[in-house]
Formats: C-alpha cells, sequence, structure tokens
C-alpha cells in the first residue's frame, strides 16, 4: 500500500507490545468475569459437557456450530471446572483473532505504523468481547479472515493449493457458525468476478480455483451436514437460520424461542435452548401472502439502519468511510485504480455478511455478528486515507497523525461499551452465582423456572446451570396457575415485578427469604426471589 522501507524500524516489531498488553489484561479480565454467562454459553458448556461425558445421544445439537464445544470438551474432561474452561477458551480465541488480524493488516500491506495501531485496538476490542459473551463469534471471524486472506491472493487464481486451503478455512468456519456456510457460497462467485475482470483472459483459472475452493469447504463441511441430516431428517446446514428469520415475522404469534413460555427439555438437557426449535405455526415465508412480503420487505429496511449502527458502534468512522467510498466511485480514474488497490476488498465481506442478516432478526445489541468487520474495516479507512492523501501530502506527519485519530476512532466505541457493561456486582450471573451457593447448603433442589431478568441475563437459567437442574422456561406475563403446572420445584422473580405479591399470596408457594438469608441481612436489597413449589393441589386458594 505504502512503502515500508523508509520507516523507523521499531514499528516493524512494536506490534509485539499489543499482543503482551493483551495477555496480561485477559487474565485480569477473565478472572474479574469468571462467573460470567450468557444463554449461548450455557449451551455450548452443556453440549462440550455431552462431548467430554461420551453421551452421542445428546451432543448434536444443529442450532448451535460444534467447534466451540470441540474445544472446550477436553478440558471438562479432564476435570477443569465450567467456567474456567470457558474463559480459556474466550481468551484463546481472543488471542487468535489478534494474531490473524496483524495477519490480515500485513497481507494488505499496511505501512508497520498502521499495523501496531491497528493490533493495539484489536487487542482492547477482543479482550472485551472475549468476557461479553462465550459464543463461537471470535472463533469464527478467525476462519473468515483466514480464509479472505487467502482468496485475496493472486496465488488464489495461480495455484491448486491455495483454492483448496481457502475451501478448508471456510468449512471450518462453518463448523464454528453455520452463517459461514453461505457467506463462502456468496464469496466464491463474488471473488471469481473480481478476479476474472482485471485479467479477462484469466477466466480458466478462476473457474478452477472457485470449484477448488467450493471442494474444499465441502470436504469439511459435508460429515457434518450428514449427521445433522440424519438426526432431523432431512438435508440440514443447520436450524439456526430458519428459527432467527421465524423470530422476526409478524407479531400474529409468540415467535422468540427462549424464555417466552414454559417448556420442558428433554431428558438430560439443562434447557430446551441447547437444541431449540419452534411450532409449525411459528415459521413464517415471506412469500405466502402480501402482508408477509411487505413485513419483510420492512424488515431488510430496518436491518439495513441496525447493521450500519452496528458497524458504527465498531468504527466510529464508518459512514464517513462509506460516503467517502461511495462518492469516489463515481470517479471512472478511481473505478480503474480500485482494481490496482486490494484495499477495499476488505469491503466485500463486510457487505456480503451484512446481507445475510438483513432478512432475519438482528437486534443493536449483537455486535458480536461483526466482530471480523474491525479489521477489514481498519484496512479500508487507512487506504483510503492513504490513496485520498496521497496527491496532496507528502510529508509523514500528517499521515502519522491521521492514524491516531483513526485509532482513537476505534477505540472510543469499545471504551464506551466497558463503560456501559453492567458492573459484576449488578450482573444476572452474579445474583444467579449468589444464589446458587446459597442454595447448595440446603435441602432445596429441583427444576427452576421464571427468568427473573437482570442487566446481562436470565438470572433463572443461570441458577440453573450453576445447580445443574433443569430449567422449565418462563412467560411474558405468567401467573402462579402457569408456575404451578409446570412443575418446577423453585421459582425465580424480579423483586420488583408484580409477580413476587402474586405468588406471595399464594399458599402452593413459600417464599424463601427466610432460608436464604440471615435476618440481620439487607434481604430487600436483593433483585431476586426465590419460590418453593410447596402444594401439591390443583384447587385454587
Amino acid at each position: 500500500m505504502t512503502s515500508q522501507r523508509l520507516e523507523n524500524p521499531f514499528w516493524r516489531y512494536a506490534v509485539f507490545l499489543p499482543l503482551v498488553g493483551q495477555l496480561a489484561l485477559l487474565a485480569l479480565a477473565g478472572w474479574h468475569f469468571r462467573h460470567a454467562l450468557n444463554p449461548d454459553g450455557i449451551a455450548y458448556l452443556r453440549i462440550a459437557h455431552y462431548y467430554a461425558t461420551g453421551n452421542t445421544e445428546l451432543m448434536v445439537s444443529g442450532y448451535w456450530g460444534p467447534m466451540l464445544s470441540w474445544l472446550m470438551a477436553p478440558l471438562l474432561g479432564f476435570g477443569c471446572p465450567r467456567l474456567l474452561t470457558a474463559r480459556l477458551v474466550m481468551a484463546a480465541t481472543a488471542i487468535g483473532f489478534l494474531l490473524v488480524s496483524i495477519h490480515t493488516f500485513r497481507r494488505f500491506r499496511l505501512p508497520n505504523r498502521a499495523v501496531t495501531a491497528g493490533s493495539l485496538l484489536v487487542a482492547c476490542a477482543s479482550i472485551l468481547w472475549s468476557v461479553e459473551n462465550i459464543t463461537p463469534d471470535l472463533l469464527v471471524a478467525i476462519w473468515i479472515l483466514l480464509a479472505f486472506n487467502a482468496m485475496s491472493r493472486r496465488t488464489w487464481v495461480e495455484t491448486l493449493s491455495r483454492p483448496f486451503l481457502s475451501g478448508i478455512l471456510w468449512g471450518l468456519a462453518y463448523l464454528a457458525k453455520a452463517v459461514a456456510f453461505p457467506l463462502a457460497c456468496l464469496m466464491i462467485p463474488v471473488m471469481t468476478l473480481i478476479w476474472w475482470r482485471p485479467q479477462a483472459h484469466a477466466g480458466r483459472d478462476c473457474l478452477k480455483a472457485a470449484i477448488l475452493t467450493l471442494a474444499g469447504l465441502m470436504i469439511v463441511a459435508t460429515p457434518w451436514i450428514a449427521i445433522l441430516s440424519a438426526k432431523y431428517g432431512g438435508v440440514t446446514l443447520s436450524t439456526s437460520a430458519p428459527i432467527v428469520h421465524a423470530a422476526a415475522g409478524p407479531d400474529t404469534v409468540e415467535r422468540y424461542p427462549l424464555g417466552r413460555e414454559f417448556k420442558k427439555p428433554e431428558p438430560g438437557r439443562l434447557t430446551t435452548w441447547e437444541d431449540p426449535s419452534l411450532r409449525e405455526e411459528q415459521y413464517w415465508s415471506p412469500l405466502s401472502n402480501w402482508r408477509n412480503a411487505l413485513h419483510q420487505m420492512k424488515l431488510i429496511l430496518r436491518n439495513l439502519v441496525v447493521v450500519n449502527a452496528i458497524l458504527s458502534s465498531i468504527h466510529l468512522l464508518w459512514p464517513i468511510v462509506v460516503a467517502a467510498f461511495g462518492g469516489a466511485l463515481f470517479w471512472s480514474r478511481w473505478r480503474e485504480e480500485c482494481f490496482r488497490f486490494h484495499w477495499w476488498w476488505a469491503l466485500i465481506p463486510i457487505a456480503l455478511l451484512a446481507a445475510l442478516y438483513l432478512p432475519a432478526y438482528l437486534p443493536l445489541t449483537e455486535q458480536r455478528y461483526f466482530y471480523a468487520a474491525l479489521p477489514w474495516s481498519f484496512v479500508v479507512t487507512v487506504g483510503l486515507l492513504n490513496r485520498l492523501a496521497a496527491p496532496t501530502i507528502s510529508h509523514p506527519t500528517p499521515k502519522r497523525y491521521a492514524i491516531v485519530v483513526l485509532a482513537i476512532s476505534f477505540l472510543i466505541p469499545v471504551g464506551i461499551r466497558w463503560i456501559l457493561l453492567p458492573a459484576r456486582s449488578e450482573s444476572a450471573w452474579h445474583d444467579a452465582y449468589e444464589l446458587s451457593e446459597r442454595l447448595e447448603g440446603t435441602d432445596l433442589a429441583g427444576p427452576i423456572a421464571g427468568s427473573g431478568m437482570l442487566p446481562r441475563g436470565r438470572s433463572g437459567l443461570y441458577l440453573a446451570f450453576f445447580l445443574k437442574e433443569p430449567w422449565y422456561g418462563d412467560a411474558l406475563n405468567p401467573t402462579p396457575d402457569q408456575f404451578y403446572k409446570t412443575g418446577a420445584s423453585l421459582i425465580v422473580v424480579r423483586r420488583d415485578r408484580p409477580i413476587r405479591k402474586d405468588l406471595a399470596q399464594d399458599h402452593r408457594f413459600q417464599n424463601l427469604d427466610q432460608r436464604l438469608f440471615d435476618p440481620e441481612e439487607a434481604v430487600q436489597r436483593f433483585p431476586l426471589v426465590v419460590f418453593q413449589r410447596v402444594a401439591f393441589s390443583d384447587s385454587k386458594p
């Protein structure tokens, strides 16, 4: 992108400083958030437990990619505590993400100063992301970055091994998270056309590269697809896409798959979230009628705004970058030069990844879907900066300041996200863990119902995980009768919700405050209340 020979040699090796800092801060963050949980993390840990114990009936789930659980299973098998296992694996994926991001920066020939700045911001972001969730999003970002890096090299169309390797990497990405499979299927023809256009005579080579990439993808993906297809009785890539699409359907019925209805998990599981499914009437098609088609169009338009908001939460200058690049394409000379400067190619996977999420349920909070966009957007921004500045700025100092401003534009969102992250003492998993310690010293046990919604999750589900008891779900506006009919032994609700008073006035439930807290403790400050189901008559009070 720019010549690196005149740069201070210090910057070539300064890239190791963010890596060292990341290792130290990952340890501190992991200890501070050692009890942190999220619903997806529970599913991955439980599936890993089934692999570790050889439970073949429960280890396969079409909703969750298997790779994260595979990485957790050996540690669980050797007796490593569950949450320590999660913290170690998430820390490892954060380190891998930083290393692959550095590889990406060097692949697109960023100046060494820019590589160091980019490595610093990736290190800061990955530390946050490693404790914010227990998910495979960092893991799939690693494989996607590597696969795209392989496809963006000239050797992808000039050799046999490089396209096949990129296909293998796409297959590994699919095993980490199912969204990588359709992303690969979009990326292969797009990159084939990208390579074909500037070299029309290389059409045969481009087609060969596409076929070899697809072959590598299918060699890795086919065994898992076969396993899922055998379990679900039809060709199945994943069950997540239909469910996520269903969750965004018209509000004629309740469609959300977690915590909106009472549902007992199958024997051996803690929660139905380990292998979620919906009833037939909860699925919908935009082609079935004009109302559904209109709803789908509105959803796509809404998600276009959400996607750009999420990408802006990763990089504050994202709207400016998109506007500048879009405006530059109106110049014919710029369009011609785009094929000589490959840095703009990093926009392609961001655009294709965004397109996959447009038709489905996409909450504004799910920044994790776009972790891979961080290094790509940094590459594009540095490339755009160098290209626009090249004709007018010959002195290196302004460019150095620009890199600093660019890095700050990435670091500010990370800092804001750290600030907005609920304190440990105010998080759902913290209160659930405290309740589990109090309950473990009693004879109280059995299935649990109720969410006890608090910042960062469902305390009822987390309590069930800590106690290794089944979780029977929850409803949006539950009643004592509904709780009673679930058969759950323990009910978890928020202290400030009306349902607490309803349960307290029902003779079939007993408030456990006196059993779980000492008389001198300020019980009213604890946000959760646990009730025990004590009556076994269906008659109302």
